[in-house]
């Protein structure tokens, strides 16, 4: 089942190595743990993701790293993961 997230406002945008890569950061209101979360929507390129996600989920217990609460992928309208 999907997150049930609210958009409140885009903090920010970016890309990794072209513009093909780019990625936008929100604040989000997560109503499933009510907190205020941050959310990256990028589109998943090769590896990039997922190898993005491995190291982020070996830094989690550091202290002053950002902690990923959750991961998820969507499909495009032409069925590929996006």
């Amino acid at each position: 089942q999907p997150p049930n997230l609210e958009l409140k406002k885009v903090l920010g945008s970016g890309s990794f190595g072209n513009i093909s890569n780019l990625s936008y950061v929100f604040e989000a209101y997560d109503n499933d743990r009510d907190c205020k979360v941050a959310l990256k929507r990028t589109t998943k390129a090769g590896e990039y993701v997922s190898r993005e996600y491995e190291i982020l989920e070996m830094l989690k217990d550091v202290k002053n790293c950002v902690k990923v609460l959750d991961i998820f992928y969507t499909k495009s309208d032409d069925g590929k993961m996006a």
